[in-house]
């Protein structure tokens, strides 16, 4: 087969780059007229907007709803096929028991959700997901409700755990409010007899103890505070990741759900993947134990 000649396959190549200049304009233009189309829609919406969310009524700004542009308001006002009922009211089929942290948030920016409850904090976060909002991340907060008489809980926050009753050994242990994936904890204190008898880490919620040894649990990952020791999956004897962590060190936790990996970084300098195929079928919290 004789080889195409050089100016022809600069001629196709010329060929295919202008059909393909041709076709991007084609689509430029068809989205300029849809942003227009968009635009025209969102600029006739009344200023005042009244919402019935699951049969409670709520009132906003068209401001208010278009500050998101890849959010569900800004989609379905930007349509211009959202049309509101006989009474004015646009109507949307979700639980409104939520839907002040909704409009928190599209108000100002932020929301706080100190107040929920776990299960709470998750259905939180379903309507976020919902109406297409980015979910504004919280610092990490301990579930109160757990630790028993051993642990106090102080700062604005309820950030600083505390074990505040002697003889309790392993068995004075924390559990953070809400599912994280990654969060930092500062070491204040080692204890009276400096030996810094603290394990954190990340365990399934359902596995947790409030009393017992969580560190030894099938569904526990956990390094040692006070030489670094591994305890991951039920096993004593994971390895050594670092040395101890002394006070006023930052120690962070991170879990990777998509590598399904935990690694951890002590003052900013990430120590490696420590604990590899964590298996989780539970929602996952850190760990104070």
């Amino acid at each position: 087969t004789p080889k195409p000649k050089l100016c022809d396959v600069i001629r196709n190549a010329y060929l295919e780059m202008e059909a393909e200049m041709v076709a991007f304009d084609e689509k430029k233009a068809e989205w300029d007229a849809l942003v227009a189309k968009v635009t025209e829609h969102a600029t006739a919406a009344p200023r005042k907007i009244k919402l019935d969310i699951g049969g409670e009524k709520f009132t906003t700004t068209k401001e208010t709803l278009l500050r998101f542009q890849d959010s569900f308001f800004y989609a379905m006002i930007g349509s211009g096929h959202w049309s509101p009922d006989e009474d004015g009211v646009y109507f949307v089929d979700r639980d409104p028991a939520y839907f002040r942290h909704v409009m928190e948030f599209m108000r100002s920016g932020n929301t706080s959700f100190f107040s929920l409850a776990g299960g709470e904090y998750t259905k939180v976060k379903e309507e976020f997901e919902f109406y297409q909002l980015p979910f504004p991340e919280e610092p990490v907060a301990w579930d109160t409700s757990l630790g028993g008489s051993a642990v106090s809980y102080t700062d604005a926050n309820q950030r600083l755990a505390t074990k505040s009753k002697a003889g309790c050994s392993w068995d004075s242990n924390c559990i953070s409010k809400y599912p994280v994936k990654r969060y930092r904890v500062e070491i204040t204190n080692h204890g009276n007899d400096s030996n810094g008898y603290i394990m954190m880490g990340f365990i399934e919620r359902s596995a947790f103890n409030e009393y017992g040894q969580n560190y030894s649990s099938q569904n526990a990952y956990c390094i040692y505070v006070y030489n670094g020791a591994l305890y991951g999956n039920g096993k004593s004897d994971a390895g050594y990741f670092g040395s101890r962590i002394n006070v006023g060190q930052i120690l962070e936790c991170v879990h990777n759900s998509e590598d399904k990996t935990i690694s951890f970084s002590v003052n900013g300098e990430c120590k490696g993947v420590a604990f590899a195929d964590v298996q989780f079928d539970d929602l996952m919290k850190l760990l104070l134990d």
